[in-house]
């Protein structure tokens, strides 16, 4: 263990204990006031406990997946989302805030209490496949500077339109700015397309999948993801073209059936299929002796 992941926990335990102490404080006095302050407290001391418990020594490998997150995922996300199939995305700074949200059922302002965002109440701040790189870069915990060395990255949520309204509000061009209404997924669990992360995360958020019933299929890896979204454009393409070598072609020509055009150069008749067969004509000798001899009198 180094000493700086020595010196980040000891940091982050002393802010839990402050935040203890304020607890205290707070709840041994009367009034709305104090209440409202205790609760808050509370949140602090949340805040601070789960940091503590996912902290762990600073992994390269880990620190090598992010970057490269970072640097290339914008550009593989535009290649490879259609504007028939758009999404919205949200990013969450701490992996610890999902596990909030999950248990909310809701993604938007619940989670934006927690995460202390200035989200407007019922509204939450999404990115689309065109500004993703604000999501990646600003929002999803992915930076490996500072004490984010010793966390786990966030995570993205993939969103899917409600509807055509929101469809083409996602198709909507790079510098707008973008917000939706809240996201029940308990009403409409298909809103979540995905929740996305890094390698490390995959197997605590398939344990909290599990734990909310949230479908397990539905998590990914950023580089799974992708290849998803590869997979699903394929299967569109070879879907359109078995239907495009169904489509009946304009051209009269090649609307008719080789057998038949093979049949007519066999001399078939094309409309009785009846092999032609010459017929061998008998002619009387006495008429061709005939004939001849008056063709040599000329």
């Amino acid at each position: 263990m180094s000493k700086e992941f020595e010196d980040y926990l000891k940091v982050r335990e002393s802010a839990l204990s402050r935040a203890m102490t304020k607890i205290e404080k707070y709840e041994s006095k009367k009034g709305t006031a104090y209440e409202v302050l205790a609760e808050n407290a509370k949140k602090e001391a949340k805040y601070h406990q789960d940091l503590i418990n996912v902290a762990r020594p600073e992994s390269l490998s880990d620190n090598d997946e992010r970057r490269r997150i970072m640097e290339t995922y914008p550009e593989l996300i535009r290649n490879n989302i259609s504007k028939d199939s758009p999404l919205f995305f949200h990013g969450v700074q701490s992996i610890t805030c999902v596990e909030d949200i999950l248990s909310s059922g809701h993604l938007g302002y619940l989670e934006d209490e927690v995460s202390r965002s200035q989200t407007s109440p019922g509204m939450l701040d999404v990115t689309t496949a065109n500004n993703i790189d604000t999501s990646i870069k600003d929002f999803t915990g992915l930076n490996v500077v500072g004490e984010r060395r010793f966390l786990p990255a966030g995570c993205l949520f993939a969103i899917a339109p409600k509807d055509d309204k929101e469809k083409a509000y996602a198709n909507q061009d790079t510098g707008t700015e973008h917000s939706i209404a809240t996201v029940d997924f308990t009403q409409n669990p298909e809103r979540i397309a995905a929740i996305i992360s890094t390698n490390e995360n995959k197997d605590y958020l398939l344990n909290l999948a599990n734990k909310y019933n949230i479908d397990k299929s539905k998590i990914y890896t950023f580089d799974s993801f992708i290849e998803h979204l590869s997979q699903r454009n394929q299967e569109k393409s070879n879907i359109q073209e078995a239907t495009d070598q169904k489509t009946p072609s304009n051209n009269v020509e090649a609307q008719i059936p080789f057998s038949r055009k093979l049949a007519e150069l066999r001399g078939i008749s094309s409309s009785t299929e009846v092999p032609y067969k010459p017929q061998n004509v008998k002619i009387n000798p006495n008429v061709l002796h005939l004939h001849q001899s008056k063709k040599q009198n000329a």
